[in-house]
């Protein structure tokens, strides 16, 4: 996972929770990733830096039906589930606010190590009228649009953050390993989980399922007629320059799609909810309770140590 929106209405002390975070922290002036559109949808805003995290508040809407404070940050940058939780129990002063905490936000990420070029000239993803791609510092593909949207872009990591491996990886002089993330972003009702007491619920969430992976059978140019093999030839070719499903589409225009070309095509091994049950497992997330797990005689439900801490 990585970034989150939670958002309060009421009964919590905006300016306190700031005032705490500012304490902790030092602000920050990069951009707003919030999930408000534009950085004038709040009167009042703040971007921190508390340690190894970076948190985004905003509070004092312009509009009626948006909700009083939110809060933003990267979940990729935790260590763990419960490091998260913790640092939002240290935040709010130790008030338990998880419950009343509504989630606007969720990214549901996945480390890939293989190269980008690899991924690009391979992933077809169902149902998508937009496809674009763009390169910064790193290249990014974005497929669909909001409040359903997957981005795919490299990111060079250390061995121990990747979530699943494919018999291509490469390595880098630095000894990392480039990646491609996927990014399943989830807005408003297409986040799968509505607060942060549900989140168990993401161990039997598929959040992958209208991506696949295609690319040619092995051998299979030199088989066929001289005119099936310059289709197939001119199609590998483009589909590096400007990726399997931009190409895909135009060949769709022109005709019938999998009987010229698609047939012709076999999987790309890349596992992501494989990769997605190794995230969870390594980011420590709760799992369902289960009636084995549940105690013969419970007397009262665990409480947070950072919260006891702060009590006592």
């Amino acid at each position: 996972m990585d970034t989150i929106t939670l958002a309060w209405s009421g009964s919590i002390n905006q300016r306190q929770v700031v005032k705490t975070a500012l304490s902790m922290g030092t602000k920050y002036a990069g951009t707003n990733p919030n999930y408000y559109r534009g950085t004038k949808a709040y009167a009042s805003s703040e971007k921190l830096k508390i340690g190894n995290y970076y948190f985004y508040f905003g509070w004092n809407p312009r509009y009626r039906l948006m909700d009083d404070f939110t809060l933003t940050t990267h979940l990729s940058a935790y260590k763990s589930w419960s490091d998260f939780i913790d640092l939002i129990y240290v935040l709010f002063l130790g008030e338990d606010v998880i419950g009343t905490a509504k989630i606007k936000r969720l990214d549901l990420a996945v480390d890939i190590a293989i190269p980008y070029i690899e991924v690009f000239k391979s992933l077809q993803r169902t149902n998508t009228k937009r496809v674009s791609e763009f390169s910064s510092k790193s290249r990014t593909t974005y497929f669909g649009n909001r409040p359903d949207e997957v981005a795919m872009y490299e990111k060079d990591l250390y061995p121990n953050e990747v979530d699943l491996w494919h018999q291509d990886a490469e390595w880098t002089e630095e000894g990392k390993v480039p990646c491609v993330r996927f990014e399943a972003r989830k807005f408003n009702k297409r986040i799968p989980i509505k607060s942060l007491e549900d989140v168990s619920r993401l161990w039997s969430y598929q959040p992958y399922t209208k991506i696949q992976f295609r690319k040619p059978l092995e051998g299979v140019i030199q088989p066929h007629p001289k005119r099936t093999t310059s289709i197939l030839e001119s199609f590998m070719y483009r589909v590096q320059l400007f990726g399997f499903d931009t190409v895909r589409k135009e060949e769709n225009a022109k005709g019938d799609f999998e009987k010229r070309i698609g047939k012709h095509l076999g999987p790309l091994n890349i596992d992501l909810q494989q990769a997605w049950m190794n995230r969870l497992e390594r980011f420590g997330l709760p799992k369902p309770i289960t009636l084995s797990d549940m105690p013969q005689n419970p007397i009262s439900e665990p409480v947070s140590e950072v919260y006891s801490a702060l009590q006592s």
